[in-house]
């Protein structure tokens, strides 16, 4: 259904996400799994000094030269532990959607039946992130192509262009693929449809309601920002600890104090981020099955006063004699 954006409670969403987030700390070793999900697409490059950097890239091209099968076989199980890792993830959002839905329903789940609505769902969820991710890649092959080709045949003008506007075509469809996943999962699980019906189910709730679809994405940013300084507030004074700490190893132990203390500052700080970052995870996909549940929801619809008009019957006028 078509809703206004001013009809849809954003604030209470986010409350009601978070009460049932803390309230139900089981659900995050669900999101856990969905944040591990995305390490492959959680590096960032950072660049410092070239020089260093190309030293770097050297040594790393000399050790693949000389170590080839053992390159290769890191790389593999690089690899399989990504797919392994996402595979988990897609298995952990549908359990965590049903298991939400449970929880909204008044239901007692338990994280042993979250698993087993993971499982019951899985299949729907791997078959809508493929196909959104076919189209997708389909979609970059068919604009990438013929760029690359341009630049090949020295065609730089062309080539700019046509990447710029390529740019322009991606971005729209990179959010159109974002929410059309985002409702296609929550159709498939909680209306029970399809994979195709559920695609389809989203495609047409998103295009009827865009504008607030795009305030709820965008609420996300602060929201995100908050928990970012909020872990960086927590963190600093652990770090200034830590930093104590190897000093007075240093003292006893030389190098390997501070290679211990940095160890555990290490260890201790992964722990705490993948611990927001699992209860951040539970209430991002809280929020977005509140708001799937108000715009999917129909209208009520508004009482109808209808007027009621008495019309007085008129005499019929006596035929004249003439």
């Amino acid at each position: 259904m078509k809703k206004q954006i001013k009809d849809i409670p954003y604030l209470e969403i986010l409350k009601k996400s978070w009460k049932i987030t803390w309230s139900h700390k089981y659900l995050w070793w669900l999101g856990l799994f969905i944040s591990l999900g995305s390490l492959g697409t959680s590096f960032n490059y950072s660049s410092g000094d070239n020089e260093i950097i190309t030293e770097a890239g050297q040594k790393f091209i000399q050790f693949i030269n000389t170590h080839y099968a053992i390159f290769l076989t890191l790389v593999l199980l690089v690899s399989l532990l990504f797919i392994g890792l996402a595979l988990l993830s897609l298995l952990a959002r549908g359990g965590l959607i049903r298991s939400v839905k449970n929880i909204l329903e008044g239901k007692n789940v338990s994280l042993k039946e979250s698993w087993k609505f993971g499982r019951e769902n899985f299949l729907k969820i791997f078959s809508i992130t493929l196909v959104i991710g076919l189209f997708m890649f389909l979609a970059l092959l068919i604009l990438i192509v013929p760029i690359a080709l341009l630049f090949f045949n020295h065609s730089y003008w062309i080539g700019g262009i046509l990447t710029f506007l390529a740019i322009l075509i991606v971005i729209p469809l990179f959010i159109l693929a974002f929410f059309i996943r985002t409702f296609g999962y929550l159709y498939a699980i909680l209306g029970r449809l399809s994979i195709w019906s559920s695609i389809e189910n989203a495609y047409f709730i998103f295009s009827k309601n865009i504008g607030p679809s795009f305030i709820m994405g965008l609420i996300f940013l602060p929201v995100n920002i908050l928990v970012g300084l909020g872990l960086l507030i927590m963190l600093i004074p652990l770090a200034i600890v830590f930093i104590i700490l190897g000093g007075l190893l240093y003292l006893v132990l030389q190098k390997t104090g501070i290679i211990i203390a940095a160890s555990i500052g290490v260890l201790v700080f992964l722990i705490i981020i993948l611990i927001v970052k699992s209860a951040y995870a539970v209430f991002n996909q809280t929020a977005w099955l509140l708001f799937f549940q108000e715009i999917a929801s129909p209208k009520k619809e508004e009482p109808i006063i209808e007027k009621v008009l008495e019309i007085e019957p008129k005499p019929i006028p006596e035929p004249e004699v003439g």
